[in-house]
């Protein structure tokens, strides 16, 4: 598995992987610490799988459940957490 989230070394590089990405190529127009920001939490969340359950990747369906998201990462319909896949390297569709 290629993930970036392990491979990258920091949020700017991070953003580039993502921005290469045709579902994500407008994240290169966006400032950096905003792309930090909005992409800290599906990054923990991605990181967390690739370090602790790495078979997760693998799934062609991930389910995702973020308890206390809907006062902060819900107000997009968590649009953000639809890269944790990418974060991963992974084909896998996010619920």
């Amino acid at each position: 598995m290629d993930a970036p989230i392990l491979r990258c070394r920091d949020s700017a590089e991070l953003q580039a992987a993502l921005a290469a990405l045709p579902a994500w190529r407008d994240l290169g127009a966006v400032a950096p610490p905003l792309a930090a920001a909005v992409l800290a939490a599906p990054a923990a969340v991605a990181s967390a799988i690739a370090l602790y359950a790495p078979e997760l990747a693998a799934r062609e369906t991930l389910s995702l459940l973020v308890i206390g998201a809907e006062s902060v990462d819900a107000v997009d319909a968590g649009r953000w957490y639809q890269a944790v896949p990418d974060l991963l390297g992974s084909r896998a569709t996010l619920r």
